[in-house]
């Protein structure tokens, strides 16, 4: 038994050194440099140190079946404090028993350990506390920003509108003064020849009067009868007629701006306020709401080529009034604003899209044999590259790459020259990924994703994004109106042209984003937009679907 009460080294507290002094004050086992650094500290200056074999007395704790025993032993198997009497009696025996300082002092190691997770447990309670605070304060003045530009938007639009009115009614007021003028002097005439009238009628009622038969006789009213004349016809006014235009909802709905709630996913438990998420690279809560002041411009007059083939062509413009256009799944036909061809290219293969290189060269997408055609100006083809699946639709950028949509494999790949993988656009939650383009302006790429499958009125999105794959935007459209896109371009402003095939439109956005306007033409209105280019006067190349018919739309 003595064995086993001495196998416990008691040591001090503060440093693990061999024990010699005990703090009744504060409970601990001190060395002797411990016990001079306890005595001369202001905190501990008055705490009762004695030496440890006198501790006997310093918890004051007796035991309960021995009452003049002090605990000083702590036994593990009952989880308990016992005297020196009770390790000797049957009930302790063979039971696992520790010095009661020794075991203390293990017991303040944990509960050490435990105060300071415990710290760590709050600090981060607290952080995050904090963090939603900011959040809070965050999402309260993004919608008081949000709601101020919906006011000012609302106040644009209305200036605007009453802008108008004024104009139309200063046309009115000069119409009207036009007409004032014209009745104004018909009615100097009228009263001019209504005042002689009278005077001729006084002179010939004082002659009829008049008894004397000379004055009679020698009245002349030859002068009176010349100036009778019969009155002419009353100039009726030209009053205009005012034809009030058929107010369009979804226009003014489109034109307002309206949400766009990003899908970006925050991952469960990354309370991130929207400044560090914006920091970081994700899409703001709500995306850039339209500040455009101007109103939809004013329908244009469009030139009308037909293609002869019943289905979405393929164009590519060339030039100032100039492009391609394919009139099969293998030809193709270089013609004019006018509809007159001035070349012609027939293949032996099919292709699925085309696109013009820098050198005036055209590209061609095989989907039967899954690779890219280049066809150069001096009429040769050849195969630049092979695919591994089947591809849908393509763009070069700017420094040459080429990219790739697979419909079917709902990927986006981006090629070099060679044909070697740069990368793979797999960030993006992509459902049937169409055709893409790449904005000259700011370099970003633009891409019509489609929520079914194998027809052009499947509704759908436009993802926008950067060469290296980070999330730029999404637009779906006006809000409560099914949104199909098919193709889309940008002209050299930035502006971004998209085919909506379900409502026969196409949406002219900012390089932001921000819904600008709907293109409008004079005279037939589109049917089932497709494909759609822009060439360098500005003119905006648009197949129809079934209509056989290329329209030419020039935008200002």
């Amino acid at each position: 038994m003595a064995d086993q009460l001495h196998q416990w080294a008691v040591t001090c507290y503060e440093c693990g050194a061999s024990v010699e002094f005990y703090c009744k004050t504060c409970a601990n086992s001190l060395c002797a440099n411990c016990k001079e650094k306890h005595v001369q500290s202001d905190e501990t200056l008055h705490h009762a140190i004695v030496p440890y074999v006198a501790r006997a007395n310093a918890s004051r704790h007796y035991c309960q079946e021995h009452p003049s025993g002090d605990l000083v032993i702590w036994c593990e198997t009952c989880s308990c404090a016992v005297c020196i009497g009770c390790i000797t009696s049957p009930r302790h025996r063979r039971h696992t028993l520790v010095d009661l300082d020794v075991q203390m002092n293990q017991k303040r190691i944990d509960l050490q350990s435990g105060y300071e997770r415990t710290k760590d447990y709050y600090s981060m309670w607290q952080t995050k506390l904090t963090d939603l605070e900011k959040t809070e304060s965050n999402t309260e003045k993004f919608f008081k920003d949000i709601e101020s530009e919906i006011k000012e938007q609302a106040d644009n639009i209305c200036h605007e509108v009453r802008q108008i009115e004024e104009n139309k009614l200063h046309q009115m007021h000069d119409a009207k003064h036009e007409c004032d003028q014209k009745l104004h002097r018909q009615r100097r005439t009228l009263e001019c020849n209504i005042g002689k009238c009278e005077q001729d009628c006084d002179e010939y009622e004082t002659i009829l009067r008049s008894k004397d038969a000379v004055r009679v006789l020698e009245f002349d009213q030859t002068s009176i009868q010349e100036g009778n004349i019969l009155p002419p016809e009353l100039q009726q006014p030209i009053i205009p007629l005012f034809k009030a235009g058929e107010v369009d909802v979804s226009q003014l709905e489109a034109m307002f701006g309206g949400f766009l709630i990003s899908k970006e996913k925050v991952r469960q438990g990354n309370w991130k306020s929207a400044i560090d998420r914006k920091k970081m690279g994700y899409e703001r809560l709500l995306s850039p709401r339209p500040r455009s002041n101007s109103l939809p411009s004013f329908p244009t007059k469009a030139c009308i080529i037909e293609t002869g083939w019943m289905t979405s062509s393929v164009i590519v413009c060339v030039g100032s009034g100039l492009g391609w256009i394919s009139t099969s799944k293998s030809n193709l036909k270089q013609v004019n604003k006018a509809g007159q061809v001035t070349n012609k290219i027939n293949m032996d293969f099919a292709f699925c899209d085309a696109i013009l290189t820098s050198k005036k060269d055209v590209l061609f997408l095989d989907d039967q044999e899954n690779c890219v055609r280049l066809w150069s100006c001096e009429g040769n083809i050849s195969i630049l590259f092979h695919l591994d699946f089947k591809p849908f639709g393509m763009c070069q950028l700017q420094n040459g790459d080429i990219i790739v949509t697979y419909r079917q494999e709902k990927k986006v790949i981006k090629y070099s020259v060679s044909g070697s993988k740069v990368m793979e656009y797999d960030k993006l939650q992509l459902n049937r990924p169409w055709f893409v383009a790449q904005n000259g302006i700011n370099k970003d790429i633009y891409l019509t994703d489609k929520t079914g499958y194998g027809h052009y009125k499947d509704s759908g999105k436009v993802l926008s994004f950067s060469e290296s794959g980070d999330f730029r935007f999404e637009y779906t459209g006006p809000i409560d109106v099914d949104f199909a896109p098919i193709d889309l371009c940008s002209d050299v402003t930035g502006h971004i042209f998209i085919t909506d095939y379900v409502n026969h439109r196409v949406h002219i956005l900012k390089k932001n984003g921000q819904f600008l306007q709907f293109l409008r033409i004079d005279g037939p209105s589109l049917m089932n937009p497709c494909r759609i280019d822009i060439d360098s006067s500005g003119l905006v190349w648009i197949s129809e679907h079934e209509s056989k018919k290329v329209k030419i739309v020039p935008f200002n």
